[in-house]
Order: structure tokens, then C-alpha cells, then sequence
């Protein structure tokens, strides 16, 4: 049983080390007038806190955006249930997602 649980999450581990966010999201999205792009990290976060592209979307459409730093931003949207913060950073003319946080829920 021990050793079918290491396989599965290595196979899990091995799926999410190649996955990317653009796959799921086709489209890109913009946020005032930044191309807001995904780190494999965020990507990586995003399926371990079980976010789905849809909702990572609609935060970064409709929710708020906190400047912070040199260069860095949070992007969020509070929803019934829980809240989504992505931590960003500008880069050139776009936003570059590294992390998304789950809160509540």
C-alpha cells in the first residue's frame, strides 16, 4: 500500500513538473493593460490547492489589484466561500503570476 501511495505521488509530482497554466487557460488575459502571464510555481500551486483556471480568471479579471514594492502586486477576489490572492511581479509590460494563494474555505 506504501509503495503504490510513493509511485502515485511521484507520478502526480512528474504530471505537475511539466504542467503550465496556459495549457488550461488558452487566451490570454490582461489586467489594467499588463499581459498577466503564470510561473510553473503558480501553476504548480494552483493544483495543489485545487483552483480552478475559471476561478483564477475571474480574480484576475473582476478582483482587486494592491501594488506593493518596486514591482510587485497582488491580484484577488473574495468568493463566497474562500479567496484567491495571486503574488505578482511586473515585468516589462506584463504581470507574471508566481504564487496563488487559497485563504479560507
Amino acid at each position: 500500500m506504501q509503495e503504490n501511495l510513493r509511485d502515485i505521488r511521484r507520478i502526480s509530482k512528474d504530471i505537475i513538473k511539466y504542467l503550465n497554466i496556459s495549457n488550461i487557460i488558452k487566451h490570454p488575459i490582461y489586467k489594467n493593460g499588463y499581459e498577466v502571464t503564470f510561473s510553473r510555481h503558480a501553476a504548480r500551486r494552483t493544483i495543489e490547492k485545487g483552483i480552478s483556471a475559471d476561478l483564477i480568471e475571474k480574480a484576475i479579471k473582476e478582483g482587486y489589484m494592491l501594488k506593493f514594492g518596486k514591482n510587485r502586486v497582488k491580484i484577488g477576489k473574495r468568493f463566497k466561500e474562500f479567496e484567491v490572492i495571486c503574488v505578482d511581479e511586473i515585468v516589462g509590460n506584463r504581470i507574471k503570476i508566481v504564487t496563488v494563494v487559497k485563504k479560507g474555505g
